[in-house]
Order: C-alpha cells, then structure tokens, then sequence
C-alpha cells in the first residue's frame, strides 16, 4: 500500500506500509522482543523481504516519532495570527504526550486554552499583576506572589529551626476557585501543599524570606478536573498529586516543575511514599493498585485488587502497604512478595479509612458498617471491634510515643470517640457538631486532637488531662473542610474549603 504526500517543492513523496511494518519489525528486534518480532516480521513479510537487508540507524523508529511529536507540538504553539506563541505562555501548559498528540480533540483543546492564556496576558498588558480570582479557570502563574500578609516563619523554640509561623488567629490563602480536598505540611521545608478541585494542586512557601506559591496546573478536561489526592516525599523535595486522568505526577518542591508523569488509567484517588523514599503506591476508583520504584521510576506491580474504588492507603512498614476499599476489603501488599497480597474481610460494608501505628504495630478501619476495627496485620486478625451509631469515616492513630494506644475515629452523625486499644475501651464520645465530621488529627505531641466537620466547623480539643478533654479553639470556615493537617510545632492547623480558600489557624492565639 502506498500513500502519496506533496512535498512543498511540489515534488512526490512515497509513504508504503513495508516501510512503516519494517521499522516496527526493527524497533521489535532492538527491544529485546523476539517472539513478538519474529512472528510480526513473518507475518508482515518483512523478514523475509528485501528491505531485510536494509541497513538503518538503532531507534530510528523511536527518532522519528519524536521528530513527529516534536513537529505536532510547534503546530499547537502557534498564536491565531500563525506565529510563535510566547514561551512562558507556553511554558504555562504541559507538553504533549505521544499518546495525546494522535487525539484530534485533545489537541484542539491545548491549542484553545493557550490562546486563552495569550488573551488574558494581553487583556492584563497595563503591567498590573493579574487578579486571580477574576481568571475565568482560577489558573495563576507558576511562582506568583501570596498577599503582604502571608504568615512567615521565625525561628522558634522547637527542634525545627526552619517552621514556626507568625502569632495570629488565621491566615487565609487564596487562589484555588473549588473545593480543596486536602492540604499537606512539607516535611523538611517551609512549605505547604494543596489540592483542590480546580485542576491545580499548589505549593504555598510559608518562609519569610520566600512568600511565592508555586500552582502545579494538570490537563484541562471538559468533565472533571479534581486533584483528588497528594503526598510529600520523606525528604520534603518532591510532590505527589494524583489526577482524575489517571496518571501520578511528580513535581520538584523548590521551583513547582513537572519532573516525572507515571502512566495510570482511572481517577486517582490515593498516593503515598514509603517512609524510606523508595518506592510510591497508588490507588484508584477501578480498584487497581499500583507502586512504583522512585530510583528508577519503574512500576513494580499494578494489579486490580479490588472491586470498586479504593478509598484508603497507608504504608505499614518500607517494604508493605494497606489499601481499603467500596468491597468492604482491606489488602495487604508486600514489595518483596507481589504474589502474596493478603485481604482482610470482616467489614460488611465499605471501608472508608485505615491508618497504620508504628508503635503498636496494629492496623485501624473505618466503615460504613458503624465500627471501627484493630487489626493484627502479621496474623491477619481482628483484635478489636468497636461500635459507632453511624458510618465511621475516618480514623486515626495518636502519633505520640507517650500514648501509642489511643485511637480516635470520626462518623458521619458527628461524633468524635476515643478508644484505648489496651483496655479495649471507649474512653470518651466528643460532640462538636451534629453533622458529619469528615477527619480527626492529632497534633505530633499527641496532646491535641482537631475534627473538621461538614458544615465547616473546626475544633480542636486539649488532651493533657485525658479525664477531661476540653475544647480549646473553635473556628468556622466558610464551607465544608475535607481535610485537616497539623504543623510539627503542634501550634498551627491548615484546611481548605469547599470554596477554594486555604487557611492556617494558630491554636495559641
């Protein structure tokens, strides 16, 4: 079969299929393939034809679809008049994808949306900074500026000479325009990560001599644009966000740049780094979990281990994670073992959240069920059942080595208990609102225990004398709080919003 092109000369050129099956056929020898390549080469003709005798480049395949990509993405850089666009407007949107550059609307839709950003360039050609709460996708440049009154580190009392923000009640961050799923302090740096529903996860410095916010932007989609989840790795210099496109990426902390994008295919909904940085786990709504080795950015294992979405993930030591899911299960994956995935099934109804205690070495569920269970991981059993009056929808270990039994969990009628997983017991049931209560967290010291709440009630309560908890400091946000994190000083709560806003809360003052 022949294709005929023009060249601009005018002249003829030939495009035949022998052609195109005999650089596959090499691409296949060159792989390692041999299998694959003899019977393609059989079953094309190629191998026995006289382009077999034909000598080209290695990876001449590989050259020329880069060459191909190379020249679809400077056709998608152009402005409407035909030329060059500029290349921090371009620099603005992700680079295509092989698989990406063969989609005709997928294309179009990158070739619109840097017209838009031209547009609102030009619309803002005054040299006054942009209003991004007036942008029509709530988008902002990589490493704008936050507002003069962004809360800024000092050097403080605790062990960590780089965190410990000004004194006041609340700092509001602006600029995601959805709701914020969740928000996530760096481990190491001075820093604060978010994710939001507007297709954008952000890095907020909280330094004093940086006040710049890094927004990490994912592909435009016509239908759901949700940043659904994130994680730092351990030693605080990269970012994991997990997208409804299915794929996980990874973004460097200082300067917010893509680093790597790991395939996927469903919406994302977990991810999380090994404690040692090695590897990286994800979930998604297929059931599918997936890990990858961060040294050589290979996946390890991807296998649908559950049957709907998973909902839950938490590493239980280097080398073994825990996913819970829509099926009531809970499966334990090892990294040395892939063929041994173990589940835990004793749920009889969906689990919406686990956590994992160093300390203890035991494993917490949470479930639609109205119970709350302690699992033994190694011997695969349930030590503990304890009983809500409605579905439990999170549940959390104190990380303090001083009270390593205590357990709190939070239901979708409100209330906040405690239970000490020694005894066995419910120590206290904590009412702060008769809504549903989304997340509960403790402080690092374990001494404090915040619960955000549907209605966008916060709460924080003080447990130095476990006796008595008493409430310390309530605040109200402006709509629902998915998601609660605390500062390593155990002073400084953040959140977001169903209305996008991002908020720090200084507990002392």
């Amino acid at each position: 079969v022949y294709f005929t092109l023009i060249h601009g000369t005018g002249k003829r050129m030939s495009l035949e299929t022998d052609h195109i099956n005999y650089l596959i056929y090499c691409y296949l020898v060159e792989s390692g393939f041999d299998h694959s390549s003899y019977t393609f080469g059989e079953e094309s003709g190629v191998a026995n034809s006289s382009y077999a005798q034909t000598s080209i480049p290695p990876g001449s395949l590989i050259a020329h679809m880069q060459r191909a990509l190379y020249f679809v993405q400077a056709e998608l850089n152009l402005s409407k008049e035909g030329l060059p666009a500029p290349q921090e407007d371009i620099e603005r949107l992700e680079p295509l994808s092989l698989l990406e550059s063969v989609q005709p609307d997928v294309c179009e839709q990158r070739r619109k949306r840097l017209w838009q950003i031209m547009e609102e360039k030009n619309n803002n050609s005054n040299g006054e900074e942009k209003n991004m709460d007036d942008a029509p996708d709530g988008s902002i440049p990589p490493n704008s500026t936050l507002s003069p009154s962004t809360p800024t580190f000092t050097e403080p009392q605790a062990p960590s000479p780089n965190k410990s923000l000004e004194v006041t009640s609340v700092h509001n961050l602006d600029g995601h325009n959805a709701i914020v799923f969740s928000t996530l302090w760096n481990p190491v740096h001075s820093r604060l990560a978010s994710c939001s529903g507007d297709g954008t996860a952000r890095i907020w410095s909280t330094d004093s001599s940086d006040d710049s916010v890094s927004v990490l932007l994912h592909p435009e989609r016509s239908e759901s644009t949700d940043v659904l989840t994130i994680a730092w790795s351990p030693d605080g210099n990269f970012l994991a966000t997990g997208y409804v496109d299915g794929f996980v990426r990874i973004w460097a902390t200082e300067n917010g740049e893509l680093e790597v994008r790991l395939t996927g295919d469903e919406p994302v909904t977990a991810v999380r780094f090994s404690s040692d940085g090695k590897y990286l786990a994800a979930a998604d709504v297929s059931g599918t979990v997936s890990f990858w080795d961060t040294r050589t950015q290979r996946q390890v294992f991807s296998e649908t281990e559950h049957d709907g979405a998973v909902l839950g993930l938490v590493w239980t030591t280097p080398a073994q994670f825990a996913t819970c899911g829509a099926d009531r299960n809970i499966c334990v994956v090892s990294i040395k073992d892939k063929t041994d995935v173990r589940k835990l099934s004793a749920h009889v109804d969906e689990v919406n959240a686990i956590d994992y205690s160093p300390h203890t070495h035991l494993l917490a569920s949470a479930s639609d069920d109205e119970t709350v269970m302690v699992w033994d991981v190694e011997k695969e059993t349930s030590q503990h059942v304890f009983k809500h009056e409605s579905p439990v929808l999170f549940v959390v270990w104190n990380p303090s080595e001083c009270l390593p039994n205590l357990l709190a969990s939070a239901s979708k009628d409100g209330a906040v208990k405690l239970f000490d997983v020694k005894k066995g017991v419910c120590l206290h049931t904590l009412s702060g609102s008769d809504t549903q209560c989304f997340c509960v967290q403790f402080s690092q010291d374990g001494k404090r225990l915040a619960a955000a709440y549907n209605n966008g009630r916060i709460i924080v309560w003080s447990l130095i004398d476990m006796a008595n908890p008493r409430v310390e400091k309530t605040y109200e946000a402006e709509g629902p709080v998915l998601h609660i994190a605390w500062h390593e000083d155990n002073q400084f709560l953040s959140f977001g919003d169903e209305t996008g806003r991002v908020s720090v809360l200084n507990i002392s003052a």
